[in-house]
């Protein structure tokens, strides 16, 4: 009785020890995904960042040649 008490538990053990390990792979599957995913989400977000300063850039830029033209233009209208 109490070896085959002894050889389930032996069984028991290593299935559990199984699962564990196939568990702990499954672990570091989705550890390794994840960091991929947080990895590319920095990415994303700075190249946000650098399209956001590169648009307030540009629109900064067509204000300025904006009331470069109008100054210009109410100077030659002046004139006229």
């Amino acid at each position: 009785m109490a070896a085959a008490e002894c050889e389930n538990l032996k069984t028991e053990l290593s299935n559990s020890e199984h699962q564990r390990q196939v568990m702990e792979k499954k672990q570091q599957n989705m550890q390794h995904k994840l960091n991929k995913v947080l990895n590319e989400l920095s990415e994303e977000r700075s190249i946000n960042k650098m399209l956001r300063d590169d648009q307030n850039k540009w629109t900064e830029k067509v204000n300025s040649l904006e009331m470069k033209n109008e100054a210009l233009h109410d100077k030659f209208t002046a004139v006229s």
